[in-house]
């Protein structure tokens, strides 16, 4: 039974539990599963979204701490598409002086471009020619470039990793389906505040969405093609 949603935060996956917690949450979406879609990894691109100091670092406020954990299954990802020349789009949320700041109005706070804040972690880096795409809300195509960024690279498929589950990520996979890309949400490398809202972004999803993948699915698939 899903516990009840709260905004509390915790360390819900891990190493030595990520098996368990997969198989659960597969099991949660198992009526869902016939809808899915097969993954075409070489029409495919990566989005990794908001992984920023913001959610990152520890002594933010809005620190992530199932977002550490995730982190190298988005580095694996991250080494497989630059090694095949994928492409991957990075996003950051930032706003700019001036800027209308609908996350803040409703938060309370906000992220300023230029701030350490607002710059995607080291670990992540992005390289010189990979996209990173600065947003002003939670949706990464609203006010950007994106599609038009896909679609001049034939993409097809929109893989989706990164945080906040049921924010951004999520925001993002819809608008994904709803302009036509087939949607891939990665369950173990994507991360929220804690198991009840990422598991209720994944049934959502699921229902009508994005396809569920775990990064070692992608991996294997990959290995296949």
């Amino acid at each position: 039974m899903l516990a009840i949603l709260t905004m509390e935060k915790s360390l819900y996956l891990n190493e030595n539990n990520s098996a368990t917690k997969i198989q659960s949450w597969k099991e949660s979406m198992s009526p869902l599963l016939r809808q899915h879609a097969t993954l075409h990894l070489k029409q495919s691109a990566l989005m990794i979204i908001d992984m920023q100091h913001y959610f990152l670092d520890e002594r933010s406020h809005a620190f992530i701490p199932t977002g550490v954990t995730v982190m190298p299954n988005i580095h694996c990802l991250l080494t497989l598409f630059r090694d095949e020349g994928l492409p991957v789009i990075f996003t950051r949320f930032a706003l700019k002086e001036g800027e209308y700041d609908p996350i803040g109005n409703w938060w309370g706070q906000s992220v300023h471009e230029g701030s350490r804040d607002s710059a995607i972690v080291e670990e992540l880096e992005p390289r010189r020619r990979e996209k990173v795409l600065r947003k002003t809300s939670y949706d990464s195509f609203y006010g950007t470039d994106l599609e038009e960024y896909l679609r001049s690279n034939n993409v097809k498929d929109v893989i989706i990793a990164g945080v906040l589950t049921n924010l951004c990520c999520e925001s993002t996979a819809r608008e994904a389906f709803t302009r036509g890309f087939s949607t891939f949400f990665v369950m173990d490398a994507t991360a929220t505040f804690n198991e009840s809202l990422h598991l209720a972004s994944l049934i959502n999803l699921s229902c009508g969405f994005a396809t569920p993948l775990t990064t070692e699915e992608i991996i294997n698939q990959h290995v296949v093609q």
